[in-house]
């Protein structure tokens, strides 16, 4: 088990995962041409 520990003279690391709101049916069209290999 990793355990994660910061001393002080670590960095601080921000990390950001974005995130888009998308209706379903939009999802749903996007999921299909990935699906289809298009880009």
């Amino acid at each position: 088990l990793y355990k994660m520990v910061c001393t002080e003279n670590d960095t601080s690391i921000n990390v950001t995962i974005p995130v888009v709101m998308i209706p379903k049916s939009a999802g749903d069209a996007f999921q299909q041409s990935l699906a289809a290999g298009k880009k």
